[in-house]
């Protein structure tokens, strides 16, 4: 059985394809996208928050 031959140019267009999909369904989906960014944002602030309360109160004991 032959082995194919993946050349430099082969990658780089199978990349590029990645990244337009990437990009197509982040323009399309973009409401969803957005939302889902700041849901991670905000369960990131009461995540430390919370973490730091708890240290906060060790430091004190």
């Amino acid at each position: 059985m032959k082995t194919p031959n993946i050349t430099k140019r082969d990658i780089k267009c199978f990349l590029l394809g990645l990244l337009t999909v990437y990009a197509v369904d982040i323009a399309v989906n973009w409401e969803s996208h957005k939302t889902a960014f700041i849901q991670g944002v905000e369960d990131g602030s009461a995540d430390a928050a919370k973490s730091t309360e708890r240290l906060r109160l060790e430091e004190t004991k």
